[in-house]
């Protein structure tokens, strides 16, 4: 059984939940009693067994079939929805000059075009439900320029975008968006970077906790854009 906490009785929808920030905001939502849904790539079979309070899902965020098949599940066996949190992303850089294009769509279809679809599918959930929380994950990246992040940044800032409109257009249905803009996490998207100190980076489980947090918060507070950066700025 989940732990009495803010969320008991809720139920949340983690992209890119099973390692990193997303594993993070899955165990912090659930301490806070909620009922979480994580979904990954690497899950396989579907739909999952719910027999515990986190469930992993099997979703590829740039597969909308697959996006439409998840939260019709979520519907018809869990029965409502309250908390998105958009996590799922990719991480690719290098000069403009040098970027293909089918790097241009995966990051665009991962990062931007999968939390909107994701989203898309929530909102008649959230509205049965009474109201919800949208969460994306931005980086700092999308909201200023940083050399080899022209089409990571890109994607990111448009999700920014994606997050103000929702904002507006669901405020009447109780739905509040806030986007998180995040600096430099302690996560693998580094692994293939070199010259940057992991040590001077937000630790994800922390980044967790403040999520979890704007998640439990309630509906009467509107959080729209909240940013977490690292003590030494932009690393």
């Amino acid at each position: 059984m989940p732990l009495e906490g803010p969320l008991r009785g809720k139920v949340a929808v983690v992209t890119g939940g099973r390692r990193g920030i997303g594993l993070a905001t899955v165990k912090a939502l659930a301490q806070r009693g909620a009922r979480v849904v994580a979904t990954s790539r690497e899950v396989r079979g579907f739909p999952p067994a719910i027999d515990r309070d986190v469930v992993f899902a099997q979703l590829d965020v740039q597969d909308d079939e697959a996006i439409r098949r998840l939260f019709d599940w979520v519907g018809e066996e869990v029965g409502r929805l309250d908390v998105l949190v958009n996590n799922a992303g990719l991480g690719r850089f290098g000069p403009v000059g040098q970027t293909r294009s089918d790097t241009w769509h995966e990051l665009l279809e991962t990062n931007l075009i999968g939390p909107a679809l994701c989203s898309r599918a929530a909102l008649p959930l959230m509205r049965q439900s009474g109201g919800g929380r949208i969460i994306n994950l931005g980086s700092i990246a999308g909201r200023m320029p940083l050399a080899e992040n022209g089409a990571y940044g890109a994607s990111k800032a448009g999700l920014r975008l994606l997050s103000q409109v929702l904002a507006i257009e669901e405020r009447g249905h109780g739905i509040r968006t806030t986007h998180v803009t995040l600096g430099a996490v302690a996560t693998d998207i580094w692994d293939d970077r070199e010259g940057f100190d992991r040590r001077q980076m937000l630790d994800p489980s922390r980044v967790g906790e403040i999520v979890a947090g704007i998640a439990s918060e309630p509906l009467s507070v509107a959080l729209e854009e909240v940013q977490l950066m690292p003590p030494g700025g932009i690393l």
